[in-house]
């Protein structure tokens, strides 16, 4: 702020107030200077005494010049900071702390109030820069502990039975209370729920079992192996009276390390073919690779197109029938749950040519990749006029990849493991993820296991002339359940609801589309022929006959038989956690609609998905023979449980109806999901597997030794019985999704 005065000597004068305030707006000082003409004064400089307040109240100076002719005076007094600090003031902080009484509006508990105060000058509190105050409420708690109280926890414990909606097999809910002198001072609840093993505890525990175990370089316990002493003992059974044992250990590892090799082989820029050193890989091309096993050629290919995984598999398929004139039939066509889109296609081709089968690979290259002949040096001796071919098309990391294998039918229960192994989409995987070794061990309790399986049988009378290839399917169903040491509890229901319809039938029960509705609904079958344990009954009862509903709902029928109060659902005697899995066999699209009252059927969303059960369908595909296209929504269900697709239009060489491959393939799914031996890790590079046997290693076989099964990632042991004490070790590598890691 500016203003005039007149001096002494009746002179103009200006006079400045100078404020100075702090960050936050409050002043922190303010004072004045002021300049004005001087009359009869000597030039120069002069101080200001801080006692001369009227001029400047912290001291200062003041200049007398001559300017034009006239002396001015000119003065500058000192700030209150620098007064401060010419006179070597000190900064004080000092504390005081202030009583709340109960009641006080900011703390109704009463506490304490703390003033800082902080001051400058030759003693504290002459001159204050600010004043902090901060308040500290007193709690329930805190008023307790000064009375020299403690804090007591006190719970109540509430059982939950099984079944309850927060713990399905039961356990406890605890609920906490925190006092002080009666005052609550905080509340929570905890949940433990009881596994099934400690549901079925009791008293009567067995023994303690013990045995040692080497564990292998790679190992992820002990990356340089050692020794793994694994306890066993008995706590319960089960409600069939299988034994529950409860297992732990103790390690005790080695030091050095050496890693175990893998290959790995450019298919991309971004992505790798993986797999054991031991298959012959030979790289031809930045895309293509072959595999020369010998009477198993193979290849992978990196295809161009920006299509999906099912249209690509679809497209493929349909070209190869094309291509052979009409001499290939689809067996069974698989989603992968172990890779993010991945579909395997085994298809059967019948060559009159009798070649071999690198000639045949060469040509489904050709077809495939739309150019010439690739030669594949495969040792192949046989000649054969009836080939089986697996295809897996797998999408990785935005690129679509394609395994071809093929072998001579006489030979394809000795390959059919090998196949598998070299068109596993796990083999194709991003460059930078890591290859990781482990090791899992298996301890047999002799026990043989049934698998709960529900038969959807169409007994339309389109059905006629498939009759015989069911029964001859049931029966090769029951040979891969033997060779797993698999037993079965078997029902079957129709896809007919069985009402007579007034409105079309004639007097002799005949509709005008010539079907014949009997009396008996589709459940009808199922109580006739109830739990089925028997192979040569359950082949008999699977002649379900053909004069059942032309209106077909085999999903519909299955799904209203397995809920809750349906007739399969009470004689199976199951419940939504218990193992069941659903073989639908129709040569018809599914008409759900027809029996729900004009209800969609979500295949994402339903009761199968939900629980967990696989439903595997052998059905008619369209016109074109895309199985993936099928409107009746049976290959929707089946890929979204990871179940197999079979075609029912599949023939062998002589022309007739054959399911064997389809069945074996379905049986030996449920098989992996029933006693399978779970693999602990995902992505697992199949070709690196190897099984020991207490101590000796056993094979790779479908028929004697074990077999990997990819929908359930568990190994079977297939052709020999496990005894009570049977060890099994695991070994193989796997891809940890991971970058930039180390490797162990």
């Amino acid at each position: 702020m500016v203003g005039t005065y007149t001096d002494s000597n009746g002179s103009i004068c200006k006079t400045y107030n100078n404020v100075v305030s702090y960050a936050d707006g409050d002043l922190a000082y303010s004072y004045t200077s002021n300049s004005c003409p001087c009359v009869d004064c000597s030039t120069g400089n002069y101080i200001i005494s801080d006692s001369n307040s009227s001029i400047c109240s912290y001291g200062g100076e003041y200049n007398i010049s001559l300017v034009d002719g006239s002396l001015i005076k000119n003065t500058k007094c000192l700030s209150y900071i620098e007064y401060l600090t010419i006179n070597n003031y000190q900064e004080f902080s000092n504390e005081f702390n202030e009583t709340i009484a109960v009641g006080d509006p900011v703390c109704k508990l009463g506490g304490t109030k703390v003033i800082t105060v902080k001051s400058v000058g030759l003693f504290a509190g002459e001159h204050n820069l600010s004043v902090d105050r901060n308040h500290i409420c007193n709690t329930a708690e805190s008023i307790a502990i000064n009375k020299g109280l403690t804090p007591v926890i006190s719970s109540t414990v509430s059982t939950l039975a099984k079944g309850d909606s927060q713990c399905f097999y039961g356990g406890k809910s605890i609920e906490y209370i925190k006092t002080i002198d009666n005052i609550e001072i905080d509340r929570w609840t905890n949940k433990e729920c009881n596994s099934y093993v400690t549901y079925s505890k009791n008293s009567d525990l067995g023994n303690i079992v013990e045995y040692n175990i080497s564990l292998p370089v790679g190992n992820t316990s002990c990356p340089n192996g050692g020794n793994k002493t694994i306890f066993s003992q008995k706590i319960g059974s089960t409600k069939n009276g299988d034994d529950i044992n409860e297992s732990w250990y103790q390690l005790s590892c080695n030091s050095g390390f050496n890693k175990k090799p893998i290959a790995k082989t450019s298919i991309s820029d971004e992505v790798s073919f993986i797999v054991a050193p031991e298959i012959p890989v030979k790289q031809i091309n930045d895309n293509l690779v072959v595999i020369e096993t010998p009477n198993l050629p193979s290849a992978v290919i990196k295809l161009e197109s920006n299509d999906s995984v099912e249209n690509i598999a679809d497209s493929i398929s349909k070209d190869i029938k094309n291509a052979s004139n009409g001499k290939v039939s689809e067996v069974s066509t698989q989603k992968s749950n172990n890779c993010d889109s991945s579909i395997a296609t085994e298809i059967t081709i019948l060559n009159q040519e009798k070649t071999d089968a690198k000639i045949v690979l060469n040509d489904i290259l050709k077809i495939i990749l739309g150019t010439s002949n690739i030669t594949i040096n495969s040792n192949t001796t046989t000649l054969a006029d009836f080939f089986k071919a697996r295809i897996v098309v797998t999408e990785v990391n935005g690129k679509i990849f394609a395994s071809v294998s093929v072998v001579d039918n006489s030979l394809y229960s000795e390959f059919a493991g090998k196949m598998k192994t070299i068109t596993s989409c796990n083999n194709f995987q991003q460059k930078e993820y890591n290859i990781l070794n482990h090791s899992q061990y298996f301890e047999s309790n002799g026990t043989k296991l049934n698998a709960n399986v529900l038969f959807v049988i169409d007994d339309s009378g389109s059905m006629s002339d498939d009759q015989d290839a069911v029964k001859q399917a049931i029966s090769d169903f029951g040979t891969e359940f033997e060779k797993a040491n698999l037993g079965f509890r078997a029902g079957i229901i129709t896809t007919g609801d069985g009402i007579k319809n007034n409105s079309l039938s004639s007097n002799n029960g005949y509709s005008s589309y010539g079907y014949y509705y009997s009396n008996d609904t589709a459940n009808n079958v199922l109580i006739n022929s109830g739990i089925i344990n028997d192979l040569e009954l359950l082949k008999e009862k699977s002649i379900v006959g053909i004069c059942g509903s032309g209106i077909e709902t085999g999903i519909y029928n299955s799904e209203y038989s397995l809920s809750v109060g349906g007739l399969a659902r009470e004689t199976f005697g199951i419940d939504d956690k218990s193992q069941m899995s659903i073989i639908i066999i129709s040569d018809e699209p599914s008409q759900y609609t027809d029996r729900s009252g004009g209800i969609e059927f979500d295949p994402k969303n339903n009761i199968f998905v939900k629980n967990n059960w696989k439903v595997h369908v052998v059905v008619s595909t369209d016109d074109n023979g895309n199985i993936w296209f099928n409107p009746g929504q049976y290959d929707d269900l089946a890929d979204a449980t990871g179940g197999f697709v079979g075609n029912i239009n599949n023939r062998d060489p002589k022309g007739h109806l054959d399911f064997k491959d389809i069945m074996s393939k379905i049986a030996s799914g449920i098989s992996g999901d029933t006693i399978g031996i779970k693999l602990d890790k995902d992505s697992v590079v199949v070709s690196t597997i190897s099984v020991k046997l207490n101590g000796s290693i056993i094979n790779m076989s479908e028929t004697n030794g074990w077999k990997y099964e990819e929908s359930s990632n568990s190994i079977i042991i297939v052709g020999r019985k496990l005894t009570s004490g049977d060890k099994l070790e695991i070994t193989y590598s796997f891809v940890s999704k991971t970058i930039n890691t180390p490797t162990n």
